[in-house]
Formats: C-alpha cells, sequence, structure tokens
C-alpha cells in the first residue's frame, strides 16, 4: 500500500497546482490508477472530479459508482459523498432515507451531514439533542459553525435564539483551519448589507465578506459578484468580470448549493410564522427578503448554465404546507416502520 498512497498524495499535490490553470491532467491520471490499484480515498477523489467536471466530462453516474466502490473500501468519505449524491439525487435516484443511512454508517467522528439530518429531521428521525452533540463536536469541519450559526439566529429545530453565539458561529466558519468554502463569510455579507440582527448596514463590510467568500470558492458568492459586476450593484459594471465569475461557480455544483439556500428559507420560514403567531417575538422578518435575493441570483446564473437537476420551490405563506414538505421524509419513515 506504501506506493498507492505515494501515488495518492502526489495526486493530491498535482490538483492543488493544477488548480492554478485548471488542466487536472496529471492529478486526474494518478487519482485514476490509485483508484484502479484499490485506493478508497483515491476513488472519492476520482468521484469528486467526475461530480465537479474538473478535468473531465461531468458526470454524476461516473461519480456516484465510484463513491460506491469507495464505500465497499469502507472510506469514511465514501460513505459521505454517497450520501449527497442520494441526498440530491446526482446520479442516482432522490432518496434521502438512504443518504442518512449513508452518513449513519460514516460514523460520528466530525459528521456535520448526520447532526444535519438529525435536526432538521431529513431522511431520519429528528433527533435535535443527539444532532446538536454532533454538530458541537465536528472538530474537523467547518459547516458545523455554519449550521449552528444558522440555527441560533433563527431558532431553528428548537435551538433558542441567540444572536451573539450566531455571529460567533458565523465568523467561526469562516476562520476555521478547513474553511474552504467560507459560507459563513457569506451570509454576514448578507446580513451586514441588509443591517439585520442588530447589525449596523455596512456596504463596505459586506462586501469585504461577499469577497471573501467568492475567494474561497463558494459557487453563490462567486455568482453574486457575477451579478454585481453584470449589474453594476456596488461595484463599477464590468462585464468580463462578471463572466469570469460565473464560469467560476459552474465548476462548484453551484445548483446543490442553492438547494442547500432554498431549504434553509423554508426553515427560517417555519420559524418565522410560529414568531409571528406569538407576540412575545419581534424578531426580524428575513426569509421573503433571503428568498426573493436568493432567486434572482439563481435566476442569474441559470440563464447562463441551465440545469434540470434542481428548481426553486416556489413562495407561499402556508405555514402548514411548507411544514408538511419539511416533515414528508418523517412521514415515510413512520410508515415504513409500521
Amino acid at each position: 500500500m506504501g506506493i498507492v498512497e505515494a501515488m495518492h498524495g502526489l495526486a493530491l499535490y498535482y490538483s492543488k497546482r493544477e488548480h492554478l490553470d485548471s488542466t487536472y491532467e496529471k492529478s486526474n491520471r494518478l487519482f485514476l490508477r490509485a483508484a484502479e490499484m484499490g485506493h478508497g480515498d483515491s476513488m472519492v477523489e476520482l468521484g469528486l472530479c467526475f461530480r465537479s467536471g474538473k478535468g473531465m466530462k461531468r458526470d454524476f453516474v461516473k461519480a456516484s459508482e465510484w463513491f460506491q466502490k469507495a464505500v465497499d473500501k469502507s472510506s469514511h468519505a465514501g460513505y459521505v459523498e454517497l450520501g449527497q449524491s442520494y441526498e440530491y439525487g446526482l446520479g442516482v435516484e432522490k432518496d434521502t432515507t438512504k443518504a442518512a443511512s449513508l452518513y449513519e454508517q460514516a460514523g460520528t467522528f466530525s459528521n456535520v451531514n448526520l447532526g444535519r439530518c438529525l435536526v432538521e429531521g431529513i431522511g431520519i428521525t429528528r433527533d435535535i439533542q443527539r444532532g446538536k452533540e454532533i454538530l458541537e463536536n465536528c472538530f474537523l469541519c467547518y459547516f458545523n459553525y455554519l449550521l449552528l450559526g444558522h440555527y441560533y439566529a433563527f431558532g431553528i429545530g428548537g435551538f433558542p435564539i441567540d444572536l451573539p453565539k450566531a455571529y460567533k458561529c458565523y465568523v467561526e466558519s469562516g476562520f476555521h483551519v478547513f474553511s474552504l468554502p467560507k459560507i459563513g463569510s457569506y451570509f454576514l455579507g448578507y446580513y451586514y448589507w441588509k443591517g439585520l440582527f442588530g447589525l449596523k448596514q455596512d456596504i463596505k463590510i459586506a462586501l469585504k465578506w461577499f469577497v471573501e467568500s467568492a475567494k474561497s470558492e463558494y459557487s453563490i458568492a462567486q455568482i453574486l459578484m457575477g451579478y454585481m459586476f453584470e449589474n453594476g450593484v456596488i461595484v463599477p459594471k464590468n462585464e468580463s468580470i462578471a463572466k469570469e465569475c460565473y464560469e467560476c461557480a459552474d465548476f462548484e455544483l453551484w445548483f446543490v448549493d442553492f438547494a442547500q439556500h432554498f431549504h434553509w428559507i423554508e426553515l427560517i420560514k417555519i420559524e418565522e410564522r410560529k414568531k409571528k403567531q406569538s407576540s412575545s417575538s419581534n424578531q426580524q422578518l428575513v426569509a421573503k427578503d433571503l428568498y426573493d435575493h436568493t432567486l434572482k441570483l439563481f435566476n442569474a446564473m441559470n440563464t447562463r448554465f441551465p440545469t434540470t437537476y434542481f428548481s426553486p420551490p416556489a413562495w407561499t405563506e402556508d405555514l402548514e404546507t411548507v411544514e408538511n414538505t419539511n416533515n414528508e421524509h418523517s412521514q415515510k419513515e413512520n410508515c415504513a416502520a409500521g
């Protein structure tokens, strides 16, 4: 295994260097050789290359096949990536129950996806306490801080609303040693842009957070920067830079990021409707503004790089409909158990 491990390490080295010119020729060739020799992590990396289309034609079916081979090698990352394929229906039929099962098999160590599913009830019976424990102990992942930021900012999943803690989590998600992409930076930019949660509206600070997120290869931040340069919003109009931003985002599986965004908006909407019914809360309502903003960016990107893998949900004021949509997977699971 020493030679194969060395080959995998060399492939990772080349993939970082070739990122500068977007060739990925040497790294992909080495990943393929190591994968064919049975190296689980190389199988995952090769699957990620097929998923993103970096250095080869994007192929979600082949990506999922390599993830499955990695799972057969008991690869932790293989379980997680195959789980994401099933959660979003990439190369396989969408099945959130199977996705949650794969996340569970990956183990709880740094398994932010399992924690997210437990808190939100995605494909698995909701267990907020267990999900919270997993998220708070994901030491090698930045995404847990982002999720905790959302949960504390909006009271999602029974979390208490704690704005100082939410802000701290968003910042931590951006400065974490493994924080790529910096999604929390994007949301901090949005909150400063709109002056939400007691933050003083500051366009310059907002732009700083947006740029930081875009530079970290977060697709929606890249699309936002493309939209800004395309339309002269905050920054000078520049079609050339706009085109470059949009093209960079296409490598980052942008429609999956939007699927996650719209899912969060649905969760925020549920909490806002609950708070609206209670006179004891005066929390700012942001779901509709965030929905309109996100839909505008989706349409701008979809015009340039059309996708058939995801369509944004229509906005509805019907709380019962939103809650039923959010709970449909739990209902399916209860029927199966019966």
